[in-house]
């Protein structure tokens, strides 16, 4: 995230496509320990059955693997989307 922020103004697109990608996995991982340890914890003192927290968690779970999967795309689309087609050799 870092070197997104130091090259902003040389690729402006690519850096701000980069920096969201990488924020998004970050505040995703954070997400997903955060839920591992708070869901437990609550659901023993709301009364929730094992299997309602874990539906509860597998839910969490896929959705927070599809915005992984949607980050990881747009961090490869900043990092290889900009280049043009290398020219064909003549050999």
């Amino acid at each position: 995230m870092v070197l997104s922020s130091i090259h902003r103004k040389r690729h402006s697109k690519v850096s701000l496509l980069a920096f969201i990608s990488l924020f998004t996995l970050f505040v995703l991982s954070l997400v997903v320990v955060f839920s591992e340890t708070w869901l437990p914890i609550n659901a023993s003192i709301e009364g929730l059955d094992a299997k309602e927290m874990g539906m509860t968690l597998y839910r969490i779970k896929v959705i927070a693997k599809f915005m992984s999967a949607v980050a990881w795309g747009m961090l490869i689309a900043a990092i290889f989307g900009w280049r043009t087609q290398l020219p064909t050799s003549t050999t």
